[in-house]
């Protein structure tokens, strides 16, 4: 999960200002930004709602982060299945980071020939079982309707992965 000053500085860029242009129109300093951007200082809760406005999110996209939804995109089954799996990971105790992208149509043959559920679930515990019948579940729910956008968000212990499903662009 991202701090406050890491979500500020990512709605920033997204809506395409600099540090000075966002400070100009929050009526701040450059440096004011700055330091919100790096957690050494926070606004003022009576400017939140402004920065919100401004950044045009909520307050809760700032202080927990966008809530991103997947959306429904309607698609042939030929398109669908041009579609890729997206797994970003961030296994903090090791610091060490993995992106993986495979085609829906892996995906689906992992789950018919036991391999996803081999990755997933130790045997010598039963909630690795539960964990892989949700996950696989999900999965397979989203790319069938069309799913198209951040699937699964999971942080834990300080690892953190993200699934989502993308158009193939490539």
């Amino acid at each position: 999960m991202n701090t406050i000053g890491q979500n500020i500085a990512e709605l920033r860029k997204k809506k395409g200002l600099t540090q000075e242009e966002l400070a100009e129109k929050m009526c701040v300093t450059a440096q004011a930004v700055s330091k919100w951007e790096r957690d050494a200082s926070y606004p003022d809760v009576t400017a939140l709602s402004e920065l919100a406005k401004v950044l045009g999110v909520s307050v809760t996209a700032i202080v927990e982060g966008e809530q991103n939804v997947p959306e429904l995109k309607e698609a042939a089954p030929d398109a669908i299945a041009r579609r890729v799996v997206c797994i970003d990971a961030h296994l903090g105790p090791a610091n060490m980071d993995a992106k993986v992208q495979f085609p829906v149509t892996a995906l689906k043959k992992m789950m018919d020939n036991g391999v996803l559920k081999q990755m997933i679930v130790d045997e010598d515990d039963e909630d690795d079982e539960e964990d892989y019948v949700l996950i696989s579940n999900v999965l397979e729910s989203a790319v069938e309707m069309g799913c198209v956008g951040p699937i699964m968000n999971v942080d834990a212990n300080g690892t953190q992965v993200r699934i989502s499903v993308e158009d193939y662009e490539g």
